[in-house]
């Protein structure tokens, strides 16, 4: 279609954006081509509902004779998407109001307009100041209208020991620290998660720079500060004083809109609990249910309108994991299933009714919706799937050990199969698989109790509190 682009681009946008971009079409300030003028006048008043018809070339012509040609026409699409591309950069510009108000510092001193330029220096000034995040952006703006404001035809008139540019030099130090922290916290959590490289890091010297700002009138620095450390933890006792003071900030904001600070928390928390909660841990489960309970309650759980598939089923897996309450679990089912993407939808829903069915004890069931729950690309989340049917299957039938046992070497080969797919997870699986063929063999209590001292020596896997407790489920039945 000749004018898809930008066509496309008009329906992705809401009616309060297109009536901005129409005053902006119209002003004759901003000198726009001719052509594009045309062709918007004649795309407006159709807007939303283009079709093949009403924007072929005859139609056009015929409404437009000024875009009488189809090459005519075609530049008048692209002229008039480059004019969308410049307002939608003005409206970034003009949303950001410590961007506009130190332009203006800037250009009135250009204009050698000193005073005015001072006026709004002390507004910018005094708005930082006033900031109740002290977040990267404004350590960013806090260096910008330093280095402005030390600059121009009026500075240069003062040529006094006032005109130091060590505010300019510490403003940019700590703008540059902080931005450095936040991107190294990024890098640890990626690493943790995904095993990504670590960049170099010098730590002294990054919290020597941020040291003065590290107390709560500057919530954005204390809060990364204390994410650093941990996140530089690597056992699970000893990251919980950290992660105590992170929770007890976010927890303690007010009831109205959360702070920026506290939303970029939640989601290093929230990483920092699915890698313990995908190696076994509990109680890291239920912490990452609060997190998402928070999002909820605060209205930052969906992004435009949709919900992550990782998120949807990282939720209904700890919440089965957790014991939360099954009433619980299929409320959010059937609340946040519509929000997922459509082709993502049937294999994620299929794994979460799946283990809706298992937390009923309906294993039958179960087996049958986690059987539509596979995903083409996804080898992590595939495995996953198996480690659940397998439990099933065991919960439904533990008698049928030779079923048990060919399950169990068909998650084996798989795992061989694409061990590269999620290879810092591959060790944990086969601690699964080895102690879930163990369970399947145990015959007797003393085999009970062998696996069980054997179990307590590994580290945390996923499902092995689940098997720990099949195991103990068999010893006491042994016993009566």
């Amino acid at each position: 279609m000749l004018l898809q682009k930008i066509v496309s681009t008009l329906q992705a946008t809401d009616k309060a954006m297109i009536k901005r971009f129409a005053d902006y079409m119209e002003s004759p300030y901003f000198k726009h081509p001719s052509y594009a003028v045309e062709l918007w006048a004649y795309l407006h008043r159709l807007y939303p509902n283009y079709t093949a018809r009403n924007i072929s070339v005859d139609v056009i012509a015929l409404k437009h004779p000024l875009l009488k040609a189809m090459k005519t026409q075609s530049r008048a699409g692209s002229e008039l998407l480059t004019c969308f591309e410049h307002f939608v950069a003005l409206e970034h510009w003009h949303s950001k109001e410590y961007e506009v108000n130190i332009d203006k510092v800037a250009g009135l001193k250009k204009m050698r307009l000193p005073e005015l330029a001072k006026r709004w220096y002390d507004v910018v000034i005094d708005d930082l100041e006033q900031d109740k995040e002290q977040g990267i952006e404004v350590f960013g703006y806090k260096h910008l209208i330093t280095e402005v404001g030390l600059n121009g035809f009026d500075a240069k008139l003062k040529r006094t020991n006032q005109n130091d540019i060590a505010p300019v030099l510490q403003t940019l130090d700590e703008y540059y620290t902080l931005k450095k922290l936040r991107y190294q916290c990024e890098a640890i959590s990626r690493n943790k998660i995904f095993g990504t490289p670590l960049p170099s890091f010098n730590e002294v010297e990054i919290l020597e720079v941020l040291k003065p700002c590290c107390n709560p009138a500057h919530p954005y620095t204390f809060v990364f500060v204390t994410i650093y450390k941990m996140l530089c933890e690597t056992d699970y006792k000893a990251y919980s004083k950290y992660y105590n003071e992170l929770k007890d900030f976010v927890a303690s904001g007010s009831d109205g809109k959360p702070l920026q600070t506290a939303v970029e928390a939640c989601d290093f928390a929230v990483n920092l609990c699915l890698q313990w909660s995908n190696r076994g841990i509990e109680s890291a489960s239920a912490e990452y249910l609060w997190w998402m309970e928070w999002k909820m309650r605060n209205d930052i759980f969906i992004e435009g309108g949709k919900l992550l598939p990782v998120t949807y089923r990282n939720i209904a897996s700890n919440a089965v994991i957790t014991k939360m309450r099954v009433a619980w679990l299929a409320a959010f089912i059937e609340k946040y299933t519509p929000l997922l993407p459509e082709q993502y939808r049937d294999h994620n829903s299929g794994f979460a009714i799946g283990l809706l069915h298992y937390a009923k004890q309906e294993y039958k069931q179960a087996i049958q919706c986690l059987q539509t729950a596979q995903a083409k690309d996804d080898v992590l989340f595939n495995t996953v799937i198996r480690r659940w049917q397998f439990m099933c299957l065991y919960e439904y039938d533990k008698e049928d050990k030779k079923g048990l046992l060919n399950s169990l070497e068909a998650f084996t080969k798989f795992i061989v199969r694409n061990k590269e797919g999620f290879a810092q997870y591959v060790y944990l699986f086969k601690l699964f698989i080895k102690y879930a063929e163990r369970l399947v063999g145990s015959v007797d209590n003393s085999s009970d109790e062998k696996i069980l001292a054997l179990l307590s020596k590994e580290p945390y896997f996923p499902g092995k509190n689940w098997i720990i407790n099949m195991l103990e489920l068999l010893h006491k039945k042994a016993r009566t």
